[in-house]
């Protein structure tokens, strides 16, 4: 008779361990020689101007509306529990965006001699694709945020829990978006499933379009 026992299950991979082989393993040195040179700032500040024109230019490029794009599946990785969490690309824009905007009010309480700040016409074109991306409780959310954040009468330290409290609120709209779309899925076709939730979350590819949904030939 076959041993019934239950496989023994993996233990969860330290995140510590991990790193301590990745930071061994990177020859930091040379990748910051080759990047340095192009770092037109060479300051701190996470500046997601970068994240909204790479958006935008393969919407252009590819003739992919941006809100097909902004509504793609993204996987987000916490990288210090090595959990996958699921988002949709114009939420992680967003969440990247207030993330700027919070260490920006930081910068004010204790400024460096270096620091990336976004410019107004940065901040323009964040505001004009979040817009495009056709999510009225997600632009509704930024708008709220933004308005905070330029305000002349809150304090930054006011303005950094405002922001972070926005960054909340859009976690549970994130959560909720997901779980309609996924609740959609087709139930043939590949899937990716998190190990943690055993959530659906659809394979993507050349033969796939922005959900995940296999493309019919002549059709891209």
């Amino acid at each position: 008779m076959p041993n019934s026992s239950p496989l023994p299950r993996k233990s969860a991979p330290d995140a510590s361990a991990f790193w301590a082989q990745i930071e061994a393993a990177t020859p930091w040195a040379q990748l910051v020689a080759g990047i340095e040179p192009h770092d037109s700032k060479g300051s701190p500040g996470c500046l997601p101007i970068g994240l909204e024109r790479l958006i935008d230019a393969t919407a252009q490029v590819c003739g992919i509306g941006v809100e097909r794009l902004g509504g793609a599946f993204e996987d987000e990785v916490d990288k210090d529990t090595l959990r996958v969490v699921p988002t949709l690309l114009s939420h992680f824009l967003v969440f990247f965006t207030l993330q700027q905007l919070a260490v920006e009010q930081a910068e004010v309480a204790a400024p460096r001699a270096k620091f990336g700040h976004l410019v107004a016409s940065e901040f323009d074109e964040l505001r004009d694709l979040i817009a495009r991306f056709g999510d009225t409780d997600l632009h509704r959310l930024f708008e709220e945020a933004a308005e905070v954040f330029w305000s002349p009468n809150a304090t930054p330290a006011w303005k950094m829990h405002y922001l972070h409290l926005a960054q909340q609120r859009l976690r549970k709209l994130v959560d909720a978006r997901h779980a309609s779309a996924i609740d959609g899925l087709p139930i043939r076709g590949a899937k990716k499933i998190a190990p943690d939730t055993f959530s659906l979350t659809p394979l993507r590819g050349a033969g796939a379009d922005a959900a995940g949904f296999v493309l019919r030939p002549g059709h891209g």
